[in-house]
């Protein structure tokens, strides 16, 4: 029986909820974004080149912590930007 109101969260519309509070400006285009996943990725390459000749064999996995770390900081923070994001205006 419906009686006509959502019976859980998930069907409850979103109209009337902000998405987010934070204004977003223009996006870049495709080459700026792979330029900026390029920085990023030279820095995950120097980090984990480090840890893997330091640490041997805990060193791919602490690269892989260190890799989902710096994303999750980054693209997680006020801004929602890594390293290289702002370097190629691609943020």
């Amino acid at each position: 029986m419906s009686t006509g109101q959502p019976q859980s969260a998930w069907e409850q519309p979103l109209s009337g909820r902000p998405v987010s509070s934070v204004q977003s400006g223009p996006r870049a285009g495709f080459w700026r974004r792979f330029a900026a996943a390029v920085i990023d990725g030279i820095i995950l390459g120097i980090v984990a080149i480090i840890l893997i000749v330091v640490a041997r064999r805990v060193g791919y996995a602490l690269d892989f912590i260190v890799g989902i770390a710096y994303f999750t900081y980054f693209e997680g923070a006020p801004r929602g930007q890594t390293f290289g994001s702002p370097r190629w205006g691609s943020g």
